[in-house]
């Protein structure tokens, strides 16, 4: 989802850029209007779990939340344009912004959620959990003097009668 909101914000930028050297015009109007619709997009959908919110998203809905507060008050007060229109300017705006968006969407990309995979099969899956405790060695990461314990998680078919020799080991 990530690549899709940089992908997405990047040809909002260019073709917002592009429009404002056509008309050969700052629109601060048009722009605020962009910055309310962005936030308010991705709160509708981050509502309806399109994006999974978690930690990931917290920079990029902090940048739309301020972004929809100035683009908001801009829209309120009616100013006419402040300055003399540059393209420069308005290109420069548009890197910025892109880059902005890209480096607080990072996260996202190089983080992505991951989702379990359902069991499937005619068995339940049951589950147990040991932790034991080797009494002839000493913790050695600690300075406590306490054992070194092992834990140990297990899943295995509920309800079946037969034996299944299986054994799935992992380090991490």
């Amino acid at each position: 989802m990530g690549t899709i909101l940089i992908l997405t914000a990047v040809a909002v930028e260019v073709a917002f850029a592009v429009f404002c050297v056509i008309t050969k015009s700052n629109q601060p109007r048009v722009r605020s209007i962009i910055r309310v619709a962005a936030f308010t997009v991705f709160l509708v959908l981050a509502i309806l779990h399109i994006v999974d919110w978690s930690f990931r998203y917290y920079g990029l809905a902090a940048l739309l939340f301020v972004l929809a507060v100035t683009g908001a008050v801009g829209l309120s007060r009616r100013k006419e344009e402040k300055g003399p229109y540059k393209a420069v300017g308005v290109v420069w705006k548009a890197i910025g912004m892109t880059v902005l968006v890209f480096v607080l969407t990072l996260p996202a990309i190089i983080c992505p959620q991951y989702k379990m995979v359902e069991a499937s099969g005619k068995y339940e899956v049951a589950t147990a959990s040991y932790t034991y405790t080797d009494m002839n060695r000493v913790e050695t990461y600690t300075d406590t003097g306490e054992y070194r314990k092992l834990s140990v998680q297990m899943w295995y078919p509920e309800n079946a009668s037969a034996t299944y020799p299986l054994i799935v080991f992992s380090h991490g």
